[in-house]
């Protein structure tokens, strides 16, 4: 029997790998996760019925985190050990990129962020879609596609309803806890840019927030309390996403919604987006804090039909990754052959 463990750290990981999951499991696949980080994440599993075990969480403290490292790699360790995989899958992870070499067990991992801590030298092959800004070796394989599009693509998601029969528009402010290894650095949005985006947006519709850490009294009474299975069909309902979030801007442009992301550093994947006017890219200055929402109130004013136009036009360019990802599992390592030396035949799978 083929065996797979998917490795995964955030909610959207889980989504990731969802369908991939479920449909190699009824092709005879024995498919099973382990989970480091997010209580949400592992909500999200459970949701879902699937199987996983539990990693220790990313600690603060340098030497707590080292310690939860080591322990990491010995639960990894003895979980392969009695799963006995053939193939390892993650978003890049240390225990799971030490544990992959260790006990020489294929690893493929899949990127989209150009500054997280890259481990693309230690992994059998990293895949990553066309926009990623960097090249990663030998080893490294673009495939015409988004990450949130494994979970997003129409072929498995069906927004409910239109947004134009709402009687009033949704307006979505995402604001995270910048605590993941690759936001060091960042600090956000200001409160009272957080506070000014509120007010502006309120004048066009009824504005929710969204948000990893507490939010400040001022803004309470926007905490938008949603289950997370639930995120991605208020996310459809929406007329913008604005706020800290790459992962959920590009959810929402997969959606067909417009976003606006801030981030100093910014991702492949967005810039991208923004070429089909699907996300606006701002860094976190003052004066692009400002200039973000006038382009959300722009954005809010724009017809429906330019923005469904929009949409069609970024997803006529791109291939169903979930298929594309089935078919290099079943057929490694000859898929992995294949897409170095003709990379186009992924157009199979649009």
């Amino acid at each position: 029997m083929n065996r797979i463990v998917f490795d995964v750290g955030h909610p959207a990981q889980v989504h990731n790998f969802k369908y991939v999951h479920s449909i190699l499991k009824s092709k005879g696949w024995n498919s099973s996760f382990t989970l480091k980080n997010k209580e949400i994440a592992a909500l999200l599993l459970q949701t879902y019925g699937i199987p996983f075990q539990r990693l220790f969480a990313n600690k603060s403290n340098i030497f707590l985190n080292l310690v939860c490292n080591v322990l990491n790699i010995g639960i990894f360790s003895c979980y392969c050990i009695i799963k006995r995989p053939t193939l390892i899958i993650s978003r890049g992870s240390f225990h799971s990129v030490i544990v992959s070499n260790i006990l020489r067990i294929t690893h493929i991992m899949l990127s989209d962020t150009e500054h997280s801590r890259d481990f693309s030298n230690y992994v059998d092959v990293t895949l990553t879609n066309n926009s990623f800004r960097k090249k990663l070796g030998k080893n490294h394989i673009r495939f015409n596609s988004n990450i949130e599009l494994f979970y997003l693509h129409p072929n498995y998601f069906s927004r409910p309803t239109k947004r134009s029969a709402q009687k009033e528009k949704k307006i979505l402010i995402r604001f995270v806890s910048w605590n993941a290894h690759h936001d060091k650095g960042m600090v956000g949005l200001s409160l009272q840019q957080k506070i000014n985006a509120v007010k502006s947006f309120s004048k066009y519709g009824r504005v929710y927030i969204s948000s990893e850490k507490e939010l400040p009294v001022e803004l309470k009474q926007y905490q938008i309390k949603i289950s997370p299975e639930e995120m991605h069909i208020f996310i459809s309902q929406c007329s913008i996403v604005y706020g800290e979030s790459a992962t959920m801007a590009s959810e929402a442009a997969m959606l067909g919604v417009p976003a606006i992301y801030h981030d100093n550093f910014g991702r492949g994947y967005t810039d991208e987006e923004e070429t089909y006017g699907l996300v606006y890219n701002y860094s976190e200055s003052e004066s692009d804090q400002k200039a973000a929402i006038d382009k959300g109130i722009d954005i809010l004013n724009l017809s429906e039909s330019v923005i469904t136009d929009r949409y069609n036009l970024f997803m006529e360019n791109k291939i169903d990754p979930v298929k594309f990802l089935i078919w290099f599992i079943e057929n490694y390592p000859k898929s992995r052959k294949i897409m170095l030396e003709n990379p186009e035949y992924q157009n199979i799978f649009r």
